[in-house]
């Protein structure tokens, strides 16, 4: 494949996942705002802790095939037919071990109505197991407007299955019935919206060659699923489920930008890192490039969150739920230094070496372990945003300086492509300051969306400004976005 048909793919790709990701924050915020009117912290709580079983189940399960496609050259039918298989008996296994342990699981927590929830959740296992394989593959030919109609219908299925059920019954129901209904509308859709179909059929050979890379995704992802996990486990245990629904709504806000946008986003980005692995000088172009587009979109609008978040939960969440605050502020600072160390992840990954990451995650996962009961103890939830917060920044750092080093980019590299937002972000936290001593707590929702938009216009008018007479990073990304529509539009 040619450079430019590279490219070309690239830009559709980010096209698509750039639009999915804000239809899929739209229906997040949404999700969340309607569900706090509806359902109690406690609800919230026992469906953390039956998602972190169901979780348990399935990252230890998942042994990295499927990224390893990714990562492959060639993949052929016996390849796609061989991680289906494998997919379908892993559903059902995953199935009777959370029959199996929901009952022993439901007993550690004292909360017995993790048990009727775990049953209702563990039928997502067989419907995910059947989940059309070529998926993959069809990420890996970026071909996201395919993965884009997938993930938006299923999203929104589920986002309105869950909203009916939770104003019917406003019960922690509503969020498991939600889950499963969303797994049965994505495996209809993978078959329907995919021409070719897998078989079931197992080939030994494809499966330990896809092993021998898909072994170190496995064990970072264990390892990734405890930093995440850890706090779910600690304060279910410790402090009680009702405050494990305040801490999930703080982590789910604090997050999005990880995991809605960033994560969503992340299709394209690991297929695109992929295709170009044989060439560093792109590569690390494609790296800076994706660094700067998650800085230039998400920095102000975590900042905005973050300097606003009294206002913002009071007005958007619900009295009931200040006990969040401080948390969140804590958890935004979280969630966009994952924003940016998780692009250092999907190097190691393009360059096959996996070992990387899973390492720096074995590290941060020791430091939480440490730290995360006595913050507990001493601070509550915002103790526990905590010890998740500071290990991450230390191992970022880390991760950091070793795709710098598999790169042979430099300090000149990052001011290059990194310059113009964070002046832009610096000049927006001057703004924010002067407002504030004007008006330091905004009590409607009206004057709350006004005063974002103001914000954001101004960002964007001094993102404008220093990119302009800066490196036209931004600007020459645009344009090629726009060549590329009218370029698609007139073939």
């Amino acid at each position: 494949m040619s450079q430019t048909a590279i490219q070309s793919k690239v830009v559709s790709g980010v096209g698509w996942s750039s639009f999915s990701s804000i239809i899929n924050y739209v229906l997040l915020f949404t999700r969340t705002f309607i569900l706090v009117r509806f359902l109690a912290p406690e609800d919230f709580g026992v469906m953390a802790l039956s998602l972190l079983l169901v979780t348990v189940m399935k990252q230890f399960s998942h042994i990295g095939l499927e990224s390893a496609i990714i990562q492959e050259d060639e993949v052929n039918k016996r390849t796609i037919n061989t991680v289906w298989t494998v997919s379908i008996v892993r559903g059902f296994l995953f199935f009777g071990l959370i029959n199996i342990f929901s009952p022993f699981y439901a007993s550690f927590f004292d909360e017995p109505e993790l048990i009727t929830i775990l049953t209702i959740l563990s039928f997502a296992a067989i419907f995910n197991g059947f989940k059309n394989s070529y998926v993959v593959s069809t990420e890996k030919e970026l071909r996201f407007d395919v993965l884009f109609k997938l993930t938006v219908i299923t999203n929104l299925v589920e986002f309105i299955t869950t909203i009916v059920l939770a104003i019917m019954y406003v019960d922690a129901m509503a969020l498991a019935v939600g889950y499963v209904v969303g797994s049965i509308t994505g495996l209809i859709l993978s078959f329907a919206l995919i021409e070719r179909k897998p078989r079931f059929v197992f080939n030994r050979y494809e499966f330990f060659k896809l092993f021998k890379f898909g072994k170190w995704v496995f064990g970072s992802g264990i390892l990734i699923f405890l930093i995440l996990n850890i706090d779910t486990t600690v304060i279910g245990k410790v402090l009680g489920v009702a405050m494990l629904g305040y801490y999930q709504i703080a982590f789910r806000l604090g997050n999005f930008a990880a995991t809605d946008i960033v994560l969503t986003f992340s299709k394209s980005i690991y297929p695109s890192f992929s295709l170009v692995k044989d060439d560093l000088a792109i590569l690390k172009g494609y790296f800076f490039t994706t660094i700067l587009i998650i800085s230039a979109v998400i920095l102000p609008i975590m900042v905005i969150v973050g300097f606003y978040a009294e206002s913002f939960v009071t007005n958007f969440i619900g009295q009931n739920w200040t006990q969040i605050i401080l948390p969140l502020k804590i958890l935004i600072i979280f969630g966009l230094i994952r924003s940016f160390a998780s692009v250092c992840g999907y190097v190691f990954w393009a360059v096959g070496k996996p070992k990387i990451p899973a390492n720096i995650s074995l590290a941060q996962l020791l430091l939480i372990s440490i730290i995360i009961l006595p913050l507990t103890n001493e601070y509550g939830i915002a103790g526990t945003a905590l010890a998740v917060t500071i290990p991450l920044a230390i191992t970022s750092i880390i991760s950091f300086y070793f795709v710098s080093v598999e790169l042979k980019a430099n300090l000149k590299d990052f001011l290059e492509y990194l310059l113009s937002p964070f002046l832009s972000v610096v000049f927006l936290l001057v703004t924010i300051f002067v407002m504030k001593l004007q008006f330091e707590y905004i009590d409607s929702t009206l004057w709350f969306v006004v005063n974002a938009i103001f914000l954001m216009l101004i960002y964007s008018l001094y993102l404008f400004v220093f990119d302009y007479f800066g490196n036209k990073k931004i600007s020459n990304i645009v344009k090629t976005i726009i060549d590329h529509r009218a370029m698609h539009k007139s073939s």
